[in-house]
């Protein structure tokens, strides 16, 4: 009976901590960071061209504060074709940054920002963007797709407080491609070409019963 027993409470503290667990970890992102996706699909030309992309940030409501004051990302080299250059503030008055540099360990880039004039506010439900990164495809590159992968380093707010733990990833890709997506004007003029020919040829068959 106590074996029993002991066995149930041992079942129900495991319940808890799980519960707790899964709790705290539901809580900690605040914020989640993604490329903007209908910025990352490029066609080749045969020339190297660089494109601009946004990194967003969105603010999830999760009990914890929607500002932040510093933070470095770590972004993952996209490899052979692909590379980053030129960071540009979005919106927010940047005193230092951003700015992008080499990894020590040259499979990445550190991409870093710091406002020391105050926290930057990302409102509830709300997208901002933190900035613009500029990605330069070689020419060589044809039908090709990159990961677009980033982790956080570190991210602080008023300066002081570490809030690494608040922060999530949306991973994205980044798509060459040889053949330009149909625009909507060309789908809808395609589908009337495709009426226009199915009524000249019902028209030829009621002609020929006639």
């Amino acid at each position: 009976m106590f074996s029993t027993t002991r066995i149930q409470y041992s079942k129900l503290a495991l319940l808890v901590a799980l519960a707790s667990f899964i709790c705290v970890g539901s809580a900690d992102a605040a914020f989640v960071v993604k490329f903007d996706p209908n910025m990352t699909t490029i066609v080749s030309n045969g020339t190297t061209q660089t494109v601009s992309v946004d990194l967003l940030i969105d603010y999830m409501d999760d009990g914890n504060p929607n500002t932040l004051s510093a933070y470095t990302f770590n972004i993952t080299d996209p490899g052979t074709g692909l590379t980053f250059t030129n960071p540009l503030a979005a919106d927010y008055a940047w005193d230092f940054g951003p700015s992008l540099s080499m990894d020590l360990a040259g499979d990445s880039q550190v991409l870093s920002s710091n406002f020391s004039s105050g926290n930057f506010v990302v409102p509830e439900g709300s997208t901002r963007s933190l900035m613009t990164l500029d990605f330069v495809v070689d020419g060589s590159v044809i039908d090709q797709t990159f990961p677009l992968n980033l982790s956080v380093l570190n991210a602080s707010r008023n300066l002081f407080t570490d809030i690494e733990s608040e922060f999530s990833f949306d991973a994205g890709q980044f798509v060459v491609t040889s053949v330009p997506e149909p625009s909507t004007a060309s789908v809808l003029a395609l589908g009337v070409g495709l009426c226009t020919l199915r009524r000249r040829k019902r028209s030829r068959q009621t002609n020929r019963h006639c």
